[in-house]
């Protein structure tokens, strides 16, 4: 019975050792400064559509925290003062409540998101696609705030209705 508690102490000892020696390799600056899993200059492209018109935003992804999803992406543009939006939390994530010009004005309206990246498409029946620019951007089955970061990516916000 001894020799099996003094097993588990040592393994636990050992594991904190580890667990030091882990952290010790890391540095105050690792901590401390922000490393972007993309390279600087790999981007992804923010499109809002209000009416007939469309506006593009490029966002430098190595420049970009991505703890949020897109919504990362868009707290960027807005920290850089090209894009301004507004969101209010929810039991689901970030809910978009307006993106640039694309500002919902009646009840029955919200904001639309779309993506190229396909593995967040929804997969209801109420998915939508479309062709922009020879990319196919589809209803976003996640909320900003899940939604998948990749380089080259297109997010496409604009009003829609129920």
């Amino acid at each position: 019975m001894k020799t099996k508690t003094n097993a588990k102490l040592l393994a636990l000892a050992l594991a904190l050792v580890m667990t030091v020696l882990a952290l010790a390799s890391c540095t105050l600056d690792d901590f401390l400064n922000f490393r972007s899993p993309f390279d600087e200059g790999e981007t992804c492209t923010v499109v809002v559509a209000n009416g007939d018109e469309t506006k593009e935003y490029k966002a430098d992804l190595g420049k970009v925290e991505v703890k949020e999803g897109v919504f990362s992406v868009l707290e960027w543009l807005k920290s850089e003062g090209k894009l301004d939006f507004e969101a209010q939390d929810s039991a689901y994530g970030k809910f978009l409540t307006s993106v640039g010009d694309a500002k919902p004005q009646a009840a029955n309206e919200f904001v639309l998101v779309m993506t190229s990246v396909e593995k967040d498409f929804d997969t209801s029946t109420y998915f939508k696609s479309i062709d922009y620019k020879g990319t196919k951007i589809g209803t976003s089955g996640l909320g900003a705030s899940s939604m998948t970061v990749e380089a080259g990516a297109i997010y496409y916000f604009t009003v829609d209705s129920y």
